[in-house]
């Protein structure tokens, strides 16, 4: 009886068309990078700040059926220090970044700035969604955008002389 219902099953499975699998994703960095150093004066504002970051980053590339490569998704987590003689901006954010392949896309989601001060509370924020189309060079917003739109008045102005 087990021989026959053995039989039985492994016709079935035999009969059942094979579907296609595409590659396993594949993790090409996963670590954490640390950078301080000093922001020249005219990139943020008008004096120059020093800018103490850890970043945590994993970068995972996904594959089609014949294995060539369709999406790739970095994710990152980072904790900022940006400070000056005369003020401090803390931040924790986190993002993740999915280049398509194939539509020619980057879709940013998450929180990309995030900082805060002391007695000032939130001084800079852009967070949400971001998408970029390398075709038609349309970038697409969703959610408060100041570090795209370049408004780092508030930001600026906690850590000015």
């Amino acid at each position: 009886m087990r021989k026959t219902i053995a039989t039985f099953v492994a016709v079935i499975v035999m009969a059942v068309p094979s579907v296609a699998m595409a590659a396993p994703p594949e993790v090409l960095f996963d670590g954490t990078e640390e950078f301080s150093g000093e922001v020249p004066a005219g990139v943020l504002c008008d004096f120059a700040i020093q800018l103490d970051e850890t970043v945590e980053v994993r970068v995972t590339a996904f594959y089609d059926n014949d294995g060539n490569p369709t999406t790739e998704r970095v994710h990152i987590v980072g904790n900022s220090v940006w400070t000056t003689d005369y003020g401090t901006v803390k931040e924790h954010w986190a993002l993740t970044d999915t280049v398509d392949l194939v539509a020619g896309t980057v879709t940013v989601t998450g929180n990309r700035w995030n900082g805060h001060s002391p007695g000032q509370g939130s001084v800079i924020n852009g967070s949400g969604r971001l998408t970029f189309d390398f075709a038609t060079g349309e970038l697409t917003l969703n959610g408060p955008s100041q570090d795209v739109e370049g408004d780092y008045t508030a930001f600026c102005d906690v850590l000015a002389p």
